[in-house]
């Protein structure tokens, strides 16, 4: 059946029971809830698209560099741990809008659905006089579903958001302390070994004055200090002598992305003749249960008089066999970095 309907003062035939200021009251009501519908779905492509394209990608991005950074520096590993905190902080703004647009959806739903049962006398199907006026009353009912399955959908996304669901892969972002957690970096199956590359401390042998009878600094320097991080550094002098080994535990942490710098001793008691450009420093790093993580092998560096040992090569932790350098630090949960003579 086709229907003429009535157009600047065109006469057509319409129907009666179309032909009534009601039936016009529910064209505007689908034509409002049709607008809402709209206009939701606009906010939330705008807020997915500003949220997860300026934070949460971002930060997913900044992990994924931190577990295999394989073209990175320290000082590009340790710019992406403090991009991924900064993305990654608690948004307020965000948890207020959650909560807000919560209780807003809720009354939403109850007021749009009594409105709409008002409006159709709460008379929806009736399969064996399917009118026009049914018809209608079907397509007001399923624009209102349609937009409480919306308002649902965006608040699941707005929890999603705020619990930082990660964008790229399964799961949600971690803390950002986590990072730099050792036993966490482990459990998600990270390059360990890299990472700790980038990150390895320096040590220092450093002249102090006076010139006549100089003394001398053993220091260590972390480019980034890690949680857990367990590790002992043998020295060996010219003829492959050992003759320091300093070791400790790491745990406190301040800050994300933070160095850290200790003087060890500002009077070394060895034979400062014994080392020189054929010095060599060992470095390796262990779990919690002490199985070896990273083996890296250091040359001195002198200049003027002073030594650095700063971990270049890599070696397969699996040529070692037989390891006991972990006694000194073996359960130890509190931080310390100590060193002894050999």
């Amino acid at each position: 059946m086709i229907y003429f309907f009535y157009f600047d003062g065109i006469h057509s035939k319409v129907p009666k029971e179309l032909n009534n200021i009601a039936v016009h009251d529910k064209l505007d009501l689908i034509s409002w809830m049709y607008g809402g519908i709209i206009s939701l779905i606009s906010f939330l492509a705008l807020f997915i698209a500003f949220t997860y394209e300026n934070k949460l990608v971002v930060a997913s991005q900044n992990k994924s560099q931190i577990y295999y950074p394989y073209s990175l520096s320290y000082d590009d590993v340790r710019l992406n741990l403090i991009n991924y905190s900064k993305s990654i902080s608690k948004d307020r703004i965000l948890n207020s809008i959650y909560w807000i647009f919560i209780v807003v959806s809720f009354f939403s739903i109850i007021i749009w659905g009594l409105v709409v049962g008002w409006y159709t006398n709460y008379k929806f199907i009736n399969v064996k006089h399917l009118t026009d006026l049914g018809l209608l009353h079907v397509t007001i009912l399923s624009m209102w579903l349609i937009l409480s399955y919306v308002l649902i959908f965006i608040c699941v996304i707005l929890n999603l958001v705020r619990n930082k669901k990660d964008p790229l892969n399964k799961g949600y972002l971690p803390h950002e302390y986590s990072l730099i957690n050792m036993d966490y970096l482990k459990s998600e199956q990270a390059d360990i070994e890299e990472f700790l590359f980038k990150c390895s401390p320096i040590i220092e042998i450093i002249k102090n004055p006076p010139l006549s009878e100089p003394k001398y600094e053993l220091n260590i320097f972390f480019p980034i200090k890690l949680k857990n991080l367990r590790f002992v550094i043998k020295i060996f002098d010219n003829e492959k002598n050992l003759k320091l080994r300093v070791f400790g535990v790491l745990n406190k942490i301040n800050a994300v992305g933070e160095t850290y710098f200790k003087i060890l001793t500002d009077d070394l008691d060895i034979n400062i003749n014994d080392l020189g450009e054929y010095s060599s420093a060992e470095f390796k790093f262990y779990d919690n249960e002490c199985n070896l993580v990273g083996l890296f092998i250091a040359k001195a560096q002198l200049n003027n008089g002073d030594f650095t040992f700063v971990a270049d090569r890599k070696r397969d932790v699996k040529i070692v066999k037989r390891d006991s350098d972990y006694h000194d630090i073996k359960n130890k949960e509190d931080e310390i970095i100590e060193f002894t003579y050999l």
